[in-house]
C-alpha cells in the first residue's frame, strides 16, 4: 500500500506525525543515508561559503562596536527547510564558531550572542512553523498549499525574529555585556543607565532587522527549493 502524504511528493512533512505512521515520519525527518550525508556535507560547504562571505562584507559594518547585521541565516534555513531543525542547529553552530578561527577572528563573545540568537529563532521558528503547518497547511487544496506554505513560512519568521529579539535582548542584559565588561574593562556603559538600556533596544532592532533580511529573502526561493525537493533532490 502506497503512503499518502499531505505536502511533500516523497515523504512526509513532521507535521504529519501521528501515532501511525510517526516511525515513518522520524526516518523521513532524520534517518542518514548516503544520500542524505552528502546532502548535509554539500550544505555545509555552502553555509561555510555563505558565513566568509557574509562575514568580511557584512561584519566589517558594526554597530556600538559589536553588533553586525549579516545574512548567513539565509543558508541555515535552507537547511532547515531541506533536513530538519537538529541538523540545521548543528551546522548553525558548526558555521558560526568557524567565525573566531578564520582570519581577522571576530570575537568570541559576539559568536556566542550571534548563536544564542540564531539557535533561539530557529526553536521558536520549527515551533510555529509546525503549528501552523498542523492548523493550516492540510486543510488548503493541494494547488494552494504552496502559496501557504510561504505564507506559514514569513508569518513563522516574524513570530521568531521578535521572540529572539527580546531573547537576545534578556541575554545581554543578563550575562553578554557582563561578559564583555570582564574582558574587555570600560567598553560598557555603567549597567541599567541610560546608554546601557539604549544599548540594549539597538541590539533589539538590529536583530530584527537581521532576521527579517534573512526570513524575506529566503521566501523568495522557497517554491524553488520546494521544487528541488519534491523532485528528490533532496
Amino acid at each position: 500500500m502506497n503512503n499518502i502524504y499531505g505536502f511533500w511528493s516523497h515523504k512526509y512533512d513532521f507535521s504529519e506525525i501521528n501515532k501511525y505512521n510517526w516511525k515513518l515520519v522520524f526516518k523521513d525527518t532524520f534517518g542518514l543515508d548516503i544520500k542524505r550525508i552528502s546532502l548535509l556535507s554539500m550544505l555545509f560547504a555552502l553555509e561555510i561559503v555563505i558565513t566568509i562571505i557574509s562575514k568580511y562584507l557584512m561584519g566589517a559594518l558594526t554597530i556600538f562596536q559589536f553588533y553586525t547585521v549579516e545574512f548567513s541565516l539565509i543558508g541555515i534555513l535552507f537547511i532547515y527547510l531541506s533536513t530538519n531543525w537538529l541538523y540545521a542547529s548543528i551546522i548553525c553552530i558548526f558555521s558560526n564558531f568557524l567565525r573566531v578561527i578564520l582570519p581577522a577572528p571576530s570575537d568570541f563573545i559576539g559568536v556566542l550572542a550571534m548563536t544564542l540568537s540564531d539557535i533561539s529563532f530557529l526553536i521558536t521558528f520549527a515551533i510555529v512553523f509546525l503549528i501552523l503547518k498542523k492548523i493550516i497547511l492540510f486543510k488548503v487544496k493541494k494547488d494552494n498549499q504552496i502559496r501557504w506554505y510561504i505564507t506559514i513560512i514569513v508569518l513563522s519568521g516574524i513570530i521568531a525574529m521578535i521572540s529572539s529579539a527580546f531573547l537576545s535582548m534578556l541575554a545581554n542584559h543578563y550575562f553578554i555585556f557582563d561578559m564583555y565588561n570582564t574582558l574587555y574593562p570600560g567598553i560598557m556603559p555603567e549597567k541599567n543607565s541610560v546608554l546601557w538600556i539604549s544599548y540594549l533596544w539597538s541590539g533589539f532592532i538590529v536583530s530584527v532587522i537581521k532576521f527579517t533580511i534573512n526570513v524575506f529573502t529566503f521566501s523568495f526561493f522557497i517554491k524553488l527549493l520546494v521544487n528541488l525537493i519534491n523532485k528528490h533532490l533532496f
